[in-house]
């Protein structure tokens, strides 16, 4: 058993590596999204009450909001999460997982086909004591 630890232990780097990166590229996507509404409300908020009026901020406020649900419906029918800070950070997270094994060469497949034959051995072998 220690064996295959020492074995594993370079994978298991290589995928908390990949992992870390994942969630911070995960991370800066939503708030880049959230700076997105922010910078929209702000800007609601100054053409109405200081440049403009509501009259002429209206439609523009209709358009952004269209605008808004249309790209969460697209992101939907895309990426088959919901629009929601959980949807968007599991697309983002395993999206940039996705690529950093690949980019990174590694047989991901093959270490969860082990990691699983490794669980069924120990239950085996705790069955059999």
């Amino acid at each position: 058993m220690v064996l295959l630890k020492r074995q594993r232990e370079p994978m298991f780097q290589k995928l908390e590596e990949i992992e870390r990166a994942a969630e911070r590229s995960a991370r800066r996507a939503l708030w880049s999204i959230a700076s997105i509404f922010v910078t929209q409300f702000a800007l609601i908020q100054y053409g109405t009450f200081i440049a403009f009026s509501w009259d002429i901020m209206e439609p523009l406020t209709c358009g952004m909001t269209l605008g808004d649900a249309l790209v969460g419906y697209l992101f939907w029918i895309r990426s088959g999460r919901p629009y929601s800070l959980d949807g968007l950070r599991e697309h983002f997270y395993e999206r940039k997982k996705a690529k950093l094994i690949k980019k990174k060469a590694v047989d991901y497949e093959n270490f969860i086909r082990t990691e699983e034959a490794i669980r069924i051995i120990r239950n085996r072998l705790q069955e059999l004591e």
